[in-house]
């Protein structure tokens, strides 16, 4: 949940504690992101508050976790989202995210 608050996404220290090594990422419009680079991203502090509905973890292993959650953001825009955790050293880490963006029922398709 941390990593969603545009607060401490800015802190590359608290985020990069927060990330595997092997951190990939692929975002709501495709792009693919390595930890250098969504570390960056995440710096530039453009990200604003979402409302996480949802949530739900999934054991995969012991020390591998699924989260998938809905975010909803301050425009109404709607993403599904998952995430990989592993447990390394008695922490846990993020190693993979996805966002897939929800399409909204009421535009037009055509």
């Amino acid at each position: 949940m941390r990593l969603l608050d545009p607060d401490f996404r800015r802190d590359t220290s608290a985020v990069l504690e927060l990330l595997t090594d092997e951190f990939l990422e692929i975002g709501t419009r495709g792009r693919h992101y390595d930890l250098v680079s969504i570390v960056k991203e995440m710096s530039r502090g453009r990200s604003q508050p979402v409302v996480v509905e949802d949530f739900e973890v999934r054991e995969l292993y012991p020390t591998v976790m699924l989260c998938t959650y809905r975010t909803i953001g301050a425009t109404g825009r709607a993403v599904y989202r998952s995430s990989v955790w592993v447990k390394r050293r008695g922490r846990w880490q993020m190693s993979f995210h996805q966002g897939t963006p929800i399409p909204d029922p009421w535009s037009s398709t055509s």
